[in-house]
């Protein structure tokens, strides 16, 4: 009898170490950065906020479209009024969230518009050939961005320099902007674009760029009655200016400043939809500094 209970003991405790031996095996997650601009690094299994990032890749394959069409192809995000013309004044709205809790940053920067009754950023004012890479935070984010962060942060980032030697970009695009009940007899949108950006043997960066867009011509703010003649278009015109100086020593530090200029004028009709000959007009100057420094190989100084 005793060994029986011996021997069932034996086969007993093998299999809890088989077990265990299986049970012991552990994966360790990876680390994901929310953002380059972010307060702090969080792992994976505690991150539970999706997140976008639209590289320069995916900008220049849509080079002749507004920030407002490229921010609304991706999911959970909707920019009310960028399917209309130019000039339409935007909504954004973010996981069901309204105008005024979204958040953008320029270059790590919170920005905003206190032309707007909600102190919200007008996104007409970006050109999109500006513009190196955009992180959207989707979710709650208002403990490090303020109130204006119920629901999204956008984070825009400005051209960066090449690595070495001079970078010339220009762009030229020319299309239709009219509805289906219009005539295409010719093209009535044109859009412009010069950037520069360098890099000197002694780290010294640089960079300009001027973007213009106009279209004449093309889709009224609002619909005529039915059978009654179209209404006239109205026109959208926007001038962007952007210079950029820093220094970059290539090691343990990097300063970069900016100051851009951005102004539009935009035609609108009556709220009660009736055609008429109304204009906004918007200018916005902006400027910003940004430092970086690695004073060890597990710290840094940013300051922006």
């Amino acid at each position: 009898m005793n060994k029986k209970i011996i021997a069932m003991s034996a086969m007993m405790v093998a299999a809890v170490s088989g077990i265990a031996q299986v049970d012991s095996t552990a994966t360790k997650l990876d680390q994901v950065l929310i953002s380059a601009d972010s307060k702090f690094e969080l792992t994976r299994k505690d991150s539970g906020k999706p997140v976008i990032k639209i590289t320069r890749a995916d900008i220049e394959a849509q080079s002749a479209a507004s920030l407002a069409d490229l921010l609304n192809q991706y999911a959970g995000i909707e920019m009310n009024g960028a399917r209309s013309n130019a000039g339409q004044n935007l909504g954004y709205f973010v996981r069901g969230g309204s105008t005024r809790q979204v958040a953008f940053l320029i270059n790590g920067a919170q920005v905003n518009d206190a032309s707007n009754i909600s102190n919200e950023f007008d996104i007409r004012l970006v050109d999109l050939n500006q513009i190196e890479e955009i992180e959207i935070l989707k979710g709650a984010a208002s403990t490090l961005y303020g109130a204006n962060a119920s629901t999204a942060v956008i984070n825009i980032k400005l051209r960066k320099s090449p690595e070495t030697g001079v970078r010339v970009t220009v762009a030229s695009f020319i299309g239709t902007n009219k509805s289906v009940e219009q005539a295409n007899n010719g093209p009535d949108e044109f859009t412009n674009s010069v950037q520069l950006q360098g890099v000197a043997k002694n780290g010294l960066t640089y960079g300009v760029g001027f973007n213009h867009q106009a279209t004449n011509g093309g889709i009224s703010a609002a619909e005529a009655a039915d059978g009654a003649s179209p209404n006239e278009s109205d026109d959208f015109n926007r001038v962007n200016l952007l210079g950029r100086i820093g220094y970059d020593n290539k090691k343990n530090f990097k300063l970069s400043s900016y100051v851009s200029f951005d102004e539009y004028t935009a035609e609108f009709d009556d709220f009660s939809l009736v055609d008429a000959n109304n204009e906004t007009y918007s200018r916005q100057v902006r400027w910003g500094t940004n430092v970086n420094w690695k004073y060890s190989t597990k710290g840094e100084i940013v300051y922006t």
